[in-house]
């Protein structure tokens, strides 16, 4: 589209646009939405395209000169237009290679001031040949090849940086649980993964209470820096890894460990079910039974063997000592 003025490109991004997508990428996109508690479907795409159309922009312009070079390698010769081609099939490779169906569902969008701004650039300096919805299907696509923690980083990038820096500086933060819109006063200590890399969460200390806090990064709202210095009582550091171990989503508060006895059945259930799996720390057998030691928060306890409750038999949780 560089054939374009900047002022034609903004009126079209600033106008409605009519994005053709397969059934797949419309329903990763709305799956999204909802995983990620965004308020609408609008928000969420405002969301994806300001802040991920400048690294998509940049990968696309890195990929250009290599695949010249392989366009040259195999005879083409027409150099007036050989740039203007890699250029091309840059930016639409992810929808040519990764387009599951036909483009048979409408994403109608809606761009904000502020994502126009963004977007106009990779618009300006693309193919004079590129459309617009060929252009947003080839980022929605790029946008969906990683993997969902790294996705909802992206849609929630201008919160994560806030809080990374307040980290950075060494100091306490304030937000909003958007859930109950109650304000908190956190030590932060790290933005991570849940376990199996599904999503993000802020793990820090209660400046009032020192409870730990695990709070999902969609969760948070109105992030403000307070100039004072983070602290960490001395159970942090070992609360904290028995929470890397079991499930970053899982805040634990008390050194509280307990006693789960399984049948056989139970037991093959357990290792069987993958996501949110406690960790077994301690194992003893008899006969047919499985007496099995935790660490966790007995909250991640009642959710994960919640489904292997017997009508004749039910799961018993015993808060116990090991010796």
């Amino acid at each position: 589209m560089n054939n374009s003025s900047i002022e034609v490109i903004k009126e079209q991004l600033s106008s409605k646009i009519t994005v053709y997508v397969d059934k797949d990428t419309f329903d990763s996109l709305q799956k999204d939405c909802r995983d990620f508690e965004a308020k609408n479907p609008n928000n969420f795409i405002n969301r994806l395209v300001k802040n991920y159309v400048s690294d998509y922009f940049s990968s696309i312009y890195k990929a250009v000169p290599e695949i010249q070079k392989v366009l040259e390698s195999n005879g083409y010769d027409d150099r007036n237009n050989i740039q203007e081609i890699a250029k091309l099939i840059a930016f639409t490779k992810n929808g040519i290679n990764k387009i599951n169906g036909n483009l048979n569902k409408k994403l109608n969008i809606k761009l904000n001031n502020s994502t126009v701004n963004k977007a106009i650039e990779a618009l300006y300096y693309g193919p004079a040949s590129l459309d617009i919805s060929a252009f947003f299907r080839s980022m929605f696509l790029s946008y969906l090849s990683f993997p969902v923690y790294k996705r909802e980083r992206i849609i929630y990038k201008e919160e994560l940086e806030r809080i990374e820096g307040v980290i950075r500086n060494n100091e306490k933060l304030s937000y909003v649980n958007k859930e109950k819109n109650q304000t908190h006063v956190l030590n932060p200590y790290s933005v991570e993964p849940s376990s199996h890399e599904l999503f993000n969460y802020l793990i820090g200390e209660s400046g009032n209470s020192r409870n730990i806090v695990s709070i999902r990064l969609s969760n948070i709202k109105d992030i403000f820096a307070i100039h004072e210095k983070r602290e960490f009582s001395e159970r942090f550091d070992p609360y904290f890894e028995r929470m890397k171990r079991n499930g970053i989503q899982f805040g634990i508060n008390k050194p509280d460990i307990f006693l789960i006895t399984l049948n056989e059945k139970q037991y093959e259930g357990y290792w069987k079910k993958y996501l949110d799996r406690p960790e077994i720390i301690k194992e003893d057998r008899e006969g047919d039974l499985h007496k099995c030691y935790f660490d966790c928060s007995d909250f991640q306890l009642k959710t994960f063997f919640l489904p292997f409750e017997e009508k004749d038999n039910k799961i018993e949780i015993k808060k116990v000592k090991i010796e």
